[in-house]
């Protein structure tokens, strides 16, 4: 109180009059009251009919890879709502035109960076933007479609402009009147959620959020959640988030307290994603040092561990009796439908509410305890391809492969991956391997041949091996998936049953 203690001496030095001295003295407590009790930050629920029908075609065409409900909202569209025959060109027309809207936009020049492998956060996430994920966040927080349209023109050639708006209203005709009969239940979510909000203190929890991942942000902030209708009442759902916004697929007839953990889980990342490029690069160094015990496997499941110890865990703690909550724990995949996130999450629970509770940041002492309870809590997972394949190299050198890129990446489902193409390296790009020299990496080739046309560190063919699966290890502990397979149809059963190794040394050796 001291700031409040000065502001009060200067005012009694000017103010004669006592009743005016006493008002003075009430609006200064008051001002400052709110200040403390209203800079916070705080979730604002939004529903967009016009933000929906472009997540679905963006989901669908994927013109870059994100998470999201493909084959359901496929499926909608197929049988849900009529079909139309000129919706598949319609489609691609969508797609040629978002694509080339996947651009970044560089506000400030980050340092040079020589990285072991691809950094558990965005590098951009505070410095710049991407324009296809601000157009589609555009279109969620405008009212009206010529509302997102105009502003539309501020970012696209006018041309490019009326493309887009040539295929919307293709298929807005069929699409509003589904989305009409969604409108009622997310109203209802929406409801529901701002009283549950209220009764668990959520914005309460966003402050001690803020402090735990050191987040550089503003003290008061609106979080915009905009809600994306999902057209069944069960399913697998995404959620996504770009800077303060955070996407969430909703269910149909879902409960806000069954949406809510998902909820507070994306704007978690938001806030891990702010945190200071220094505090990052420690974090990613921790587990990479030879002393860390879990090893780099604490680092591939950082953000998403933590994200869901606090959402699916903390929160949900505090929604459910405490009889309830064991049982919802115990149950397998339970907090999220991943082994490795799951398991993660459920292991750093403790360390992570502790934490939260009194309201202090991660540092090294927090480091050092969760890689200690990482260490036996994952040591059954912490060596299967699944788990090291988190983050992954993708390197193709066969160009009629290529075409399978979003179906490898699908069946694997990273958290990120680096890809190139042989292409790429005909044009003199560096490898994923020259890139990042710690990271485990997918090579996908025709023959041996292309495989030798790659620098992969101490690899020499001696014998050529026959067509299969192979792994090629390093003195460091870096992994190198070779699949030779001149049937592309084989290539995602190979995939598969990589995937289903308790660790690499399932797989057969190369002589070298």
């Amino acid at each position: 109180m001291q700031p409040f203690t000065q502001l009060i001496r200067l005012l009694r030095d000017r103010v004669r009059d006592k009743k005016q001295m006493m008002k003075t003295k009430i609006t200064a407590f008051l001002l400052l009251l709110s200040t403390t009790l209203f800079a916070r930050h705080h979730i604002q629920y939004q529903i967009s009919p016009l933000g929906n029908l472009i997540y679905q075609l963006d989901c669908i065409t994927q013109p870059v890879i994100f998470p999201c409900s493909q084959a359901d909202f496929s499926e909608l569209w197929e049988s849900g709502i009529n079909s139309d025959k000129q919706d598949a060109a319609m489609l691609e027309r969508w797609k040629s035109a978002r694509t080339k809207l996947n651009k970044t936009i560089e506000y400030v020049e980050l340092p040079e960076l020589e990285l072991l492998i691809t950094p558990n956060f965005p590098m951009n996430s505070s410095n710049g933007i991407n324009v296809l994920e601000q157009v589609r966040i555009m279109a969620f927080a405008s009212e009206k479609r010529n509302h997102y349209l105009t502003q539309l023109k501020f970012w696209l050639p006018i041309n490019a402009v009326k493309e887009e708006q040539q295929i919307i209203d293709h298929f807005w005709p069929r699409f509003a009147p589904w989305f009409e009969q969604q409108q009622a239940t997310l109203n209802q979510f929406v409801d529901d959620a701002k009283i549950l909000s209220e009764k668990h203190d959520v914005d309460g929890l966003l402050t001690a959020m803020q402090t735990f991942y050191q987040s550089d942000l503003p003290e008061d902030l609106v979080l915009p959640v905009y809600l994306v209708a999902h057209p069944k009442k069960s399913a697998a759902t995404s959620g996504l988030v770009f800077n303060e916004n955070s996407v969430v697929e909703v269910l149909n007839g879902e409960k806000a307290s069954n949406r809510l953990a998902v909820v507070i889980h994306e704007i978690a990342h938001f806030y891990h994603e702010r945190a200071p490029l220094d505090t990052h690069l420690n974090r990613m160094a921790y587990f990479f040092n030879e002393n860390s015990e879990v090893g780099k496997i604490g680092y591939y499941l950082f953000n998403e561990a933590m994200a869901t110890a606090i959402g699916n865990g903390l929160l949900e703690q505090r929604m459910m009796s405490p009889e309830r909550f064991e049982y919802y724990q115990q149950h397998p995949m339970s907090f999220y439908n991943n082994q490795g996130i799951d398991q993660a999450a459920k292991t750093a629970l403790r360390l992570v509410t502790q934490q939260i509770k009194n309201q202090q940041a991660i540092d090294m002492r927090f480091m050092a305890a969760l890689d200690k309870t990482w260490a036996k809590g994952l040591h059954q997972i912490k060596n299967q391809p699944q788990q090291l394949l988190r983050h992954m190299g993708l390197l193709i050198m066969e160009e009629t492969y290529t075409d399978m890129i979003n179906e490898i990446i699908g069946t694997i489902r990273p958290s990120s991956a680096q890809i190139n193409t042989n292409e790429d390296l005909n044009n003199g790009k560096k490898t994923v391997i020259e890139q990042y020299p710690q990271m485990d990496t997918v090579i996908l080739a025709k023959n041996w041949t292309q495989i030798q046309a790659i620098n992969i560190p101490e690899f020499e063919l001696v014998n050529t091996p026959e067509k299969g699966i192979y792994v090629h290890s390093t003195t460091q502990g870096v992994y190198f998936v070779l699949i030779v397979e001149p049937d592309k149809s084989n290539v995602t059963e190979h995939i598969k049953q990589i995937l289903a190794w308790s660790d690499f040394k399932s797989a057969p050796s190369i002589s070298l």
